[in-house]
């Protein structure tokens, strides 16, 4: 998406890794920018995806904070302006099938671009921003706390908008990486620890604290 990006990557039942009688695909697509809010549009195809009855394999998150470290660090680059990202991953008999209905939906979200692996070197490709995006936050801040929070799928657009809000009322950095599909939201606030006082500010503060959640400092 711009002001969101998804991708939609897969690679066909041939392919490394697939299950003996089915298929794994994977897809990436964007929004235009006409959206003021690319992760609310990207965290709503999450919810539409599973209420369609789909349940892939794998549906993960990343923000446009995720994908700048991922610049930073490792040089990957997305179309221009994007802000968002969705890793699908379909499998099963029904992979192909599921895929095209996760990619409709995408793009009735304003999605601009979907594209699918055709083999597993491409699909392997496609999972590095994943794979790579949280040890790529150390370009953004020498320390992360990482909430793990469970969200029911249909509230992660509300909870995206909230995290945001209290990130910046507070003056923090923050990036979401997480598997969607799960109901699974990781907001991961960096900073500099050396800076005196943002620790009990980051940690102690009653808007990003309370019993739902855990938060992990590295």
């Amino acid at each position: 998406w711009k002001d969101g990006v998804v991708e939609i990557r897969g690679a066909d039942e041939q392919s490394a890794g697939t299950q003996q009688l089915g298929g794994d695909l994977a897809a990436v697509a964007g929004i235009d920018g006409h959206q003021p809010h690319a992760e609310t549009a990207a965290s709503q195809a999450v919810a539409d995806i599973i209420a369609s009855g789909v349940i892939p394999a794998a549906l993960e998150f990343m923000d446009q904070g995720i994908l700048g470290a991922l610049r930073a660090a490792f040089g990957l680059t997305y179309p221009e302006g994007t802000d968002a990202l969705l890793l699908i991953e379909c499998d099963g008999l029904l992979a192909h099938e599921e895929m095209a209905q996760a990619a409709e939906i995408c793009r009735s979200l304003g999605a601009l671009d979907v594209s699918i692996a055709q083999n597993e070197a491409e699909r392997q490709k496609l999972w590095t921003a994943r794979k790579k995006g949280i040890g790529a936050m150390g370009r953004l801040a020498p320390t992360i706390v990482t909430h793990d929070g469970v969200i029911p799928r249909s509230k992660l657009p509300e909870m995206l908008e909230f995290v945001a809000a209290v990130a910046a009322k507070y003056n923090l950095g923050c990036a979401n990486l997480f598997h969607a599909g799960d109901g699974n939201q990781h907001p991961c606030l960096y900073f500099d620890d050396r800076e005196p006082g943002i620790v009990e500010r980051v940690i102690g503060s009653p808007d990003n604290h309370d019993s739902s959640s855990s938060a992990d400092v590295h």
